[in-house]
């Protein structure tokens, strides 16, 4: 018995960590990823920001041409995260994993992997 009570609270303490990661990590900032569409690579940007303890973003679709596609909700639960795009039918759901998003964009009825990275700001040196 006090062996499954040590294994127990490892895995609980496991858990905790991972959760308290995942909510110091910084969600906000520019997200790319590109999805595989046939022969195609789509990139798709997600623009996130955060209100008090909202999260909030939009989209870009630079192969369409399109910029600042309403997302209608961001919704984090642990290390998931929900990004529903009602313009576009569409949503992608993903994992929170190794500073990555990696999840599948649902529409149609169909579903594609896309992992996308935070973009790193470019640091420019004035003189």
């Amino acid at each position: 018995m006090k062996l499954f009570s040590t294994h127990l609270s490892i895995v609980l303490i496991l858990n905790l960590l991972v959760a308290l990661s995942v909510q110091a990590m910084d969600l906000t900032g520019q997200w790319k990823g590109y999805m595989a569409v046939g022969q195609q690579a789509v990139p798709i940007i997600f623009n996130v920001t955060k209100k008090d303890a909202t999260l909030a973003a939009t989209m870009d679709s630079p192969m369409q041409g399109a910029k600042d596609i309403p997302v209608k909700s961001v919704e984090v639960n642990d290390d998931q995260i929900t990004f529903s795009i009602a313009i576009a039918g569409a949503q992608y759901e993903a994992t929170i994993k190794d500073r990555q998003l990696e999840g599948v964009w649902k529409q149609s009825g169909q579903a594609f992997p896309l992992i996308m990275a935070k973009a790193e700001v470019d640091m420019v040196k004035k003189n």
